[in-house]
């Protein structure tokens, strides 16, 4: 009975971890949600801003078409008018010679209201775009998270599923009699549900995705860039010596993966007795894999340098 309330108690330790999970997720996508609604209102501002520039600037070629007709007007009224009512000659000369300087003062100023004009089609051709490059970066932002947010719905959906399956095995449990099959049943739904299931995290396992994701982070930063640097001696591509880095680092996890697979047939064929394990044939159960996979784990500090020896005697 003890046995079985471990047992129980190790699956509701499991469906904490679930849960927080769905939390976080949860809430990740809250969070995406505003910054998406926040994302939508700075597009509808640019719009605006847009539309107010075009009609400011319409509204300065109107005025400008206007102040001219207006203005040559005046000044073909005035000077008629003052040629007519007088006859002096020295007089007429001199409103002639206003009318050049007038006329010379309103070409001067017009060269510079065009001047002004042009510099503020092109402040406005430039701040469109401007505009559209940020709006564009938005509407990528906005596609990525909506690709984030099915992905974390999709996790929520798998999780809430495993979680109803948990559910359904721990009243079963708790409705059985406690025997040995009895605790045996909620320590392999447990290794199936923790084996290879990186949405549920073991934090007593060195080697969990996050942490390897760190180990690779790290990889980058210091071995691949010093490898770069040393085959920079020898290649001025750099596309070729990332694609060189590239296979050694695929040739590696190729040759790793082939080497654990036939290190746990291994492993069930000396348990088994057996000269060979097919996937035809009968092998360990699930729980028993998961507790070899968890002993491989353990002793990879121990196996990790004759691996290294065994890689290294194929590039040397």
């Amino acid at each position: 009975m003890t046995t079985n309330a471990e047992s129980q108690k190790q699956l509701g330790a499991i469906l904490s971890s679930v849960s927080e999970n769905l939390r976080v997720a949860v809430q990740k996508i809250e969070n995406y949600r505003e910054h998406q609604c926040l994302i939508e209102e700075r597009l509808e501002s640019f719009t605006q801003e847009n539309r107010e520039i075009t009609d400011r600037l319409q509204k300065a070629e109107q005025c400008k078409e206007r102040y001219r007709d207006e203005r040559n007007k005046l000044m073909k009224e005035k000077f008629a008018k003052e040629i007519k009512e007088r006859s002096d000659i020295q007089t007429e000369q001199k409103l002639r010679q206003d009318y050049n300087d007038l006329k010379m003062l309103y070409d001067a100023k017009e060269k510079e209201w065009e001047q002004n004009i042009k510099d503020s089609e092109r402040s406005f051709h430039e701040f469109k775009r401007n505009q559209k490059q940020k709006l564009n970066e938005y509407v990528e932002k906005l596609k990525k998270q909506d690709g984030q947010t099915i992905q974390l719905q999709k996790t929520i959906e798998q999780n809430n599923c495993d979680i109803r399956k948990l559910r359904k095995q721990l009243e079963e449990s708790k409705r059985q009699p406690s025997t040995t099959s009895d605790d045996t049943e909620p320590r392999v739904i447990g290794h199936k549900l923790t084996d290879n299931n990186p949405n549920i995290a073991d934090l007593s396992d060195r080697d969990r995705p996050t942490k390897l994701a760190e180990k690779f982070a790290e990889l980058y930063d210091n071995q691949w860039h010093d490898a770069f640097e040393e085959l920079q001696k020898s290649f001025s591509s750099d596309e070729q010596i990332i694609e060189i880095l590239l296979e050694i680092l695929m040739d590696i996890y190729d040759f790793c993966k082939r080497r654990a697979r036939e290190q746990l047939d291994d492993l069930q064929r000396v348990l088994l007795c057996s000269k060979s394990v097919e996937r035809t044939q009968t092998s360990c159960p699930e729980n028993v894999i998961k507790q070899l996979k968890d002993c491989r784990k353990t002793t990879s500090s121990m196996s990790f340098r004759s691996v290294y020896e065994v890689i290294s005697s194929c590039y040397n």
